[in-house]
């Protein structure tokens, strides 16, 4: 017959095999991150797939792109107030603010694009006597648009060019152009840092490189203007830019190549 310490060992352990059994679990944990989840569309409900999508606060910044039905998704954002921005090419660039992001929570929003509208479009040539291979910005405008544009900046009558090289992009004329040694600047370079050419024919000067020419338009078939350098055939170098004026073949008043010269043997 069993003693009574072993008869108290045995109870004891039930009591604790009891107490294991009714111990309450240990609470989870609770989530530190919460979730972002959005629709992009337009405003006739169409989704926009593809589109650039960033998420910014002070804790945190993530970046994906809406899936084909112009869905998107964050997980495991830190809890914050975000700035969600959708961006895609030919369409406004929107921006939520204050959209808040929870732990343990899914927030959604709703972003809707608009096309871009266009107000005009500026056709570039890049064929002709020196636009092979260049790389820059070629703008090219013929008798009837530098006619339209004569009003912009002076340079009036056979001088309309400088009106026409004014509405160029990063292009600047001097107010009331007479022509004569007329500095132009583009993109900030100095006037001198403009190649000029007539037809292909360089006509800077030689040992400081400033122009030497009137813009005239008699005979010209369009202005060339280069912004940022000039191309890889041009036999006149400018670092900010270049101008080149091509004659229109076959026009009237004629034109021809005359060779004139003057001197001694000391000249």
């Amino acid at each position: 017959m069993p003693n009574t310490m072993t008869w108290l060992r045995f109870a004891l352990c039930l009591g604790l095999i009891g107490l294991c059994l009714r111990a309450p679990a240990p609470p989870a944990s609770a989530g530190t991150t919460g979730t972002l989840y959005g629709f992009v569309q337009t405003a006739q409900n169409a989704p926009v797939a593809a589109a650039a999508i960033s998420v910014t606060s002070p804790s945190q910044n993530a970046k994906t792109q809406t899936d084909a039905r112009g869905q998107f998704t964050f997980v495991a954002l830190i809890p914050d107030t975000y700035a969600v921005t959708a961006s895609k090419e030919g369409y406004e660039t929107v921006t939520l603010t204050g959209v808040e992001v929870v732990a343990d929570n899914t927030r959604t929003v709703f972003v809707q694009l608009k096309p871009v509208k266009t107000l005009g479009a500026v056709v570039v040539s890049r064929s002709g006597l020196v636009s092979a291979g260049t790389t820059v910005d070629v703008y090219s405008m013929n008798r009837p648009v530098q006619r339209t544009l004569v009003g912009i900046n002076g340079g009036y009558d056979i001088n309309n060019s400088y009106s026409a090289i004014a509405a160029v992009p990063g292009a600047f004329v001097p107010p009331i152009a007479s022509g004569w040694n007329q500095p132009v600047f583009i993109r900030g370079g100095a006037f001198d840092q403009v190649g000029y050419e007539y037809d292909g024919i360089p006509v800077n000067r030689a040992y400081d490189n400033a122009p030497l020419t009137t813009l005239s338009n008699v005979g010209q078939q369009l202005v060339q203007v280069y912004t940022g350098g000039a191309p890889a055939d041009a036999e006149s170098r400018g670092l900010a830019g270049y101008i080149n004026q091509v004659v229109r073949t076959g026009s009237y008043p004629g034109f021809t190549d005359v060779t004139l010269g003057i001197g001694s043997p000391a000249l």
